[in-house]
């Protein structure tokens, strides 16, 4: 199937779903379609002047093999960092972490 019958497909099915949803019961302002193992399509709804507007974009699928090799260069770099007794590079990291990330990753009684 080619890229334009596929969002066709795709947007009639998250409209369908979009029209028998409950204002606030069980929304979703968007979907995932996977069209290839390297491609998605993200379709969402924008809300303009009281309107929903329905919305897409294509996405590339970063391997997750390709990203584990970068999280494991990047914990080298931060061993190094805290051996060193350097942590601003880290303390800038992690305030890219939501608020809610960063509680669920500390203990309990912490």
């Amino acid at each position: 199937m080619n890229k334009t019958e596929f969002l066709k497909q795709a947007m009639t099915k998250f409209k369908a779903y979009a029209e028998g949803v409950t204002n606030g019961v069980d929304y979703k302002s968007e979907m995932n379609f996977i069209y290839s193992k390297e491609l998605i399509l993200r379709v969402y709804i924008s809300l303009e002047d009281g309107k929903a507007l329905f919305c897409h974009r294509w996405c590339t699928v970063e391997p997750i093999e390709d990203k584990q090799e970068l999280i494991d260069q990047c914990l080298e770099v931060i061993k190094k960092d805290v051996a060193d007794g350097d942590l601003t590079a880290i303390d800038e990291l992690l305030n890219f972490i939501p608020e809610k990330y960063l509680k669920g990753f500390l203990p309990e009684k912490f």
